[in-house]
């Protein structure tokens, strides 16, 4: 089926098409926003029924109809653009708009009404003195939202917590005879008391060998510090491995001078000489480095 042009009135007599500016759908209105304008006003919702189910949609909506509070808070402002797109008179004003928010919140939020009072005012706090000034604005319906969603996220978290403890508390056994956790009947020491004294060897056996390596591990340890003493240079190994160095370099030499010459008055002199090859030096340091 197709429009005459003439219905259409997109085509003069002369054949060209008219700018919009001039003519729209034949309906006398000059410019497209005077048709958006028209349209408007037509088919705008008017009359008793449609408000009052405006305003029953706007008292129950509750949180527990919603999956989130972003999108309860969406549906509210949805209501209150729609009851404000009838008539002004309907317009809802911000204080009664956050009170019925709270409101909605629903009874898992029972605690958050009354905390978020205490720090924010629903009215603007006046000068008693003069009612023009404000003194404290009221609190934003956006507070309002950014709190409750706070709120959602750690009753979330709370709830995923709960959750877990208690599917790992229902995954654990439990024994049908004396009621402990971690095993069952067929494990069960005060059931089968063999098990328990089997349990006792075992233990028993696990210790013993604990007590070997440790014990291992300690000779291996004692090993090893023995042979790292020993390859070390003397001027490089502690104080009294020095000393008993020191002690027998000056036996070594007292012994070679008393076997080569005996006792006489020359060993006497040749044992002082050797002392004085001796130095010794404590300079109080655990190590020192010669360069």
């Amino acid at each position: 089926m197709s429009l005459s042009q003439g219905l259409l009135n997109l085509v003069d007599s002369s054949g060209t098409i008219p700018k919009l500016e001039q003519t729209i759908f034949s309906t006398g209105i000059p410019t497209a926003q005077g048709m958006i304008s028209h349209l408007e006003s037509r088919y705008r919702p008017v009359g008793s029924a449609i408000f009052q189910e405006l305003d029953r949609r706007f008292q129950e909506l509750i949180l527990n109809s919603c999956d989130s509070v972003m999108e309860y808070a969406n549906k509210l402002r949805q209501v209150r653009a729609e009851l404000l797109e009838m008539d002004k008179i309907y317009q809802i004003g911000e204080p009664h708009f956050v009170s019925e928010f709270l409101c909605g919140l629903g009874p898992d939020y029972e605690v958050f009404p009354t905390a978020f009072n205490q720090n924010h005012n629903i009215l603007p706090i006046r000068d008693p003195n003069n009612r023009n000034v404000i003194l404290k604005e009221a609190v934003t319906f956006e507070t309002a939202i950014s709190a409750a969603s706070q709120e959602e996220d750690r009753q979330r978290g709370t709830t995923a917590r709960i959750a877990y403890r208690a599917m790992v508390a229902q995954g654990t056994p439990c024994c049908g005879h004396c009621g402990r956790k971690r095993h069952d009947k067929s494990t069960c020491g005060k059931l089968h008391p063999e098990l328990r004294r089997d349990r006792g060897k075992a233990g028993y056996e696990r210790r013993q060998r604990k007590m070997q390596s440790r014990e291992k591990e300690r000779e291996k340890t004692t090993d090893e510090l023995e042979s790292a003493r020993y390859a070390t240079p003397a001027y490089l190994q502690p104080d009294q491995a020095r000393l008993a160095l020191w002690q027998n370099d000056f036996q070594g030499h007292l012994g070679l001078i008393g076997s080569s010459f005996g006792p006489s008055g020359l060993q006497a002199s040749l044992q002082a000489r050797a002392l004085e090859r001796i130095h010794v030096f404590d300079s109080g340091a655990s190590s020192h480095i010669f360069c």
